[in-house]
């Protein structure tokens, strides 16, 4: 497998859980009104050499907007569009390789 397939699948796999994650919150707590989801690896500043959170996504998602997703039919959803329909803050290039950014916040 070259390294752009395993990027996009990397790429894709990253949206996916967010997606995941949003759907059990609003599942299990059905007061809740909106989401704030920030997704991070542990990484290692290069210039220090010390490990530190780095920021792949971070998405705001309100509950009437996530009912416009048809979950009936979820093998023709692109998780990377789905969360492109929130407010979502992401550094990502058309290959998938995603760049630190700085989490939103409420």
């Amino acid at each position: 497998m070259n390294a752009t397939i395993k990027r996009a699948l990397y790429r894709d796999h990253v949206h996916a859980i967010a997606l995941r994650i949003i759907a059990e919150i609003f599942h299990r707590l059905p007061s809740l009104n909106s989401i704030m989801l920030s997704g991070y690896i542990e990484g290692q500043d290069i210039a220090t050499g010390h490990h530190e959170d780095q920021y792949l996504l971070s998405v705001k998602v309100d509950r009437e907007q996530w009912k416009n997703i048809n979950f009936e039919a979820p093998e023709v959803i692109d998780p990377l569009a789905a969360l492109e329909q929130f407010e979502l803050v992401r550094n990502m290039t058309k290959t998938g390789i995603f760049k630190a950014i700085e989490p939103k916040n409420i």
